[in-house]
């Protein structure tokens, strides 16, 4: 499977839903680029696109030979040096120091980025040299969790997490692929649900609900059987004329499998779960059947099929995340107007 990294970028900005998906970025070319570029093009955004990150300080005394005078100079030191006659002297200072704990993630985090390419430090870093002294650490990024409360501060966290346990690089070896990421089984279904589900939030305005919907299991009592499964759907979408329930499928066999080969069926156990979700999600408001959707990433292959399970229109579509994105956007919008 091949997605085109500008994708990748959309991709990934709706499914950790940051407060501000904005245009391709140009720091990261379309060939070339690998995993590790991408994370830092898009924690270099995030950083940029902050419009305030509250700031913690602390003095800092700092010895140093410096350049001229400042603060209080330390004469025994500065002559038995012979600094005076270089123009320099011996000296001690105060200075103000960021004591906030999500920038001294974040600097770890950038620092310990293997990219290709060396890009300065940003504004917003580069009057904190910090680094945090304990490393970067899963008690850390607790801690940061129960310290801020900022969403936009939360989200840098989340991805500066993210990058730690999956894709900060290993001694020897040049980071994580796109290919790689693109078919690792455990991250890139939940990461596609995401997406989908972030997407409609933001696009889909003629829904008054857009989310992850628990349904009952029709009369039975949930709370005293433990255990009946949970049955939530990945995306539901309701207005006062229809609800749709969508389920998204990401895996190694969807994306190698032509449906129409050899006489290939749809997945059942895709269309029985389905069909189970809209058998409990009840009517419409006004009354008309749900609406199912089975959503498939693919590339270079199309396939756009409807079928009725007990008055229940089902659509099966593949996305093909091969194209321009604008081409990708409007077909997401396309399937629920």
């Amino acid at each position: 499977m091949s997605i085109p990294i500008k994708n990748m970028y959309y991709l990934l900005s709706y499914a950790w839903d940051r407060g501000k998906i904005a245009g391709w970025s140009k720091g990261v070319g379309n060939t070339g680029a690998g995993m590790s570029e991408l994370l830092l093009c898009i924690l270099e955004e995030a950083l940029v696109n902050c419009q305030v990150l509250p700031r913690a300080y602390s003095f800092v005394s700092t010895q140093s030979i410096y350049p001229g005078i400042k603060g209080k100079v330390n004469l025994s030191q500065s002559l038995k040096k012979n600094l005076f006659t270089q123009g320099k002297a011996q000296v001690q200072f105060e200075s103000l120091a960021t004591d906030d704990l999500y920038l001294k993630i974040l600097w770890s985090t950038w620092r310990k980025m293997e990219v290709k390419q060396h890009l300065p430090i940003l504004p917003i870093l580069s009057s904190f040299s910090g680094e945090y002294k304990g490393g970067l650490s899963p008690s850390l990024f607790a801690q940061a969790y129960r310290q801020y409360s900022q969403p936009q501060i939360r989200y840098l966290i989340r991805l500066c997490e993210w990058i730690y346990h999956k894709y900060l690089p290993i001694p020897g070896r040049r980071g994580i692929s796109i290919q790689n990421f693109l078919l690792n089984s455990q991250e890139m279904p939940a990461l596609f649900e995401a997406f989908i589900r972030n997407f409609y939030r933001r696009h889909a305005t003629d829904y008054d609900f857009i989310g992850k919907e628990q349904l009952k299991w029709g009369n039975s009592q949930e709370s005293e059987n433990a255990l009946l499964p949970r049955m939530e759907t990945d995306v539901s979408l309701i207005s006062p004329t229809r609800k749709i329930v969508v389920e998204t499928k990401y895996y190694k066999e969807a994306l190698q499998t032509h449906y129409r080969a050899n006489s290939s069926k749809f997945h059942s156990n895709h269309l029985f779960q389905i069909f189970a979700y809209l058998s409990h999600a009840g009517v419409a408001k006004n009354g008309k059947p749900c609406e199912g959707l089975l959503i498939y990433p693919t590339v270079n292959f199309r396939l756009e099929e409807s079928c009725f399970l007990a008055q229940h229109p089902i659509r099966v579509y593949t996305l093909d995340l091969n194209r321009p994105w604008e081409k990708v956007h409007a077909e997401l919008l396309s399937w629920v107007a």
